[in-house]
């Protein structure tokens, strides 16, 4: 089994972590982050089966912890990396920020740079170079860039766990988050607590990604499980299926309210329901009710009916 490896120096600082201590809510959430990051953005640029398994020395002092970086390639990943060039873990380290400038391996900004220069920016523009760059373009200026560092840039698995290993920043009494020099620990990477705001990162609101919304219709038997006169959100059963729905029938809720309805264990509606389904760009789904129409509605049965006839 092949592997690379590449070690890694990161650091949080502030009043908070000068002792060289950090608390583990902290801390746990920020290494988890740095895995997921490392990770995900090895699945863009190499599109194999290999993973990055980050290890942690023992070195907490002023703030900054070591971080070891094992990349661990499948037999797969290795016949694939014969015939598909693979981008290495100085590369991709060096793509996401964590090294410093990227000028030196890769040509152009990293992902923190240009995270940085988006900032309040919209891009309006895209173009692809024949020479492996892409120029983005706002309204007043455009910065060209490596395109793989526009491939992890898109990613929202990647914009999530930067937004997760920068949080801590935004934290009282801690000031910044580092890269530092394997060998002198100078600083090669810094997002400052007033920086950090453009790594924040919510896939609900990305702007050419709009939630999808679609609305269906259907004719249904529901039994009654619990009534709510209050915000009108009905408890139902249909088959093994339980679900709330909002009582939205006008006409039904002026009957209840008249006395004209009353409702017991067992009783059954026919309804129309309405199901509006969202799909979020995160991937999430959500469902929503209402029974926009009461169509029948059927008392639990108070005896056992026999088909009696008139005898002589």
């Amino acid at each position: 089994m092949c592997s690379a490896k590449s070690k890694l120096i990161i650091a949080y600082t502030g009043p908070l972590v000068d002792d060289g201590t950090m608390d583990v809510q902290e801390l746990g959430p920020a290494l988890m982050a740095l895995s997921a990051l490392v990770n995900e953005a090895n699945k863009v640029l190499n599109d194999d089966n290999s993973t990055i398994a980050v290890k942690v020395n023992a070195d907490f002092k002023k703030g900054s912890f070591e971080i070891q970086l094992e990349l661990i390639r499948t037999l797969a990943a290795q016949l694939q990396s014969l015939f598909t060039p693979n981008v290495t873990m100085e590369q991709l380290i060096a793509y996401l920020g964590l090294a410093g400038s990227v000028q030196s391996l890769v040509g152009g900004p990293n992902l923190v740079d240009v995270i940085k220069w988006v900032k309040n920016r919209v891009i309006t523009k895209a173009t692809k170079h024949k020479d492996g760059t892409v120029t983005l373009e706002s309204e007043t200026d455009h910065i060209t860039v490596n395109v793989n560092v526009v491939n992890i840039y898109q990613s929202v698995p990647v914009r999530e766990s930067f937004d997760k290993l920068v949080e801590p920043t935004r934290r009282e009494g801690i000031d910044s988050f580092q890269v530092r020099a394997d060998k002198d620990k100078t600083v090669v990477q810094s997002i400052k607590k007033e920086e950090a705001k453009c790594f924040e990162f919510d896939s609900g609101k990305i702007g050419n990604v709009k939630e999808k919304v679609e609305v269906t219709e259907t004719d249904e038997w529901v039994n009654i499980l619990t009534v709510n006169f209050e915000d009108l959100k009905w408890r139902f059963m249909s088959d093994e299926n339980k679900f709330y729905a909002k009582m939205d029938d006008e006409d039904f809720i002026k009957q209840i309210d008249n006395g004209d309805q009353s409702f017991t264990k067992g009783d059954m509606l026919k309804i129309r329901r309405e199901r509006t389904q969202i799909r979020k760009a995160d991937g999430t789904i959500k469902n929503e009710y209402k029974v926009i129409k009461v169509l029948e509605f059927q008392k639990r049965a108070k005896e056992i009916e026999l088909p009696f006839e008139d005898g002589e």
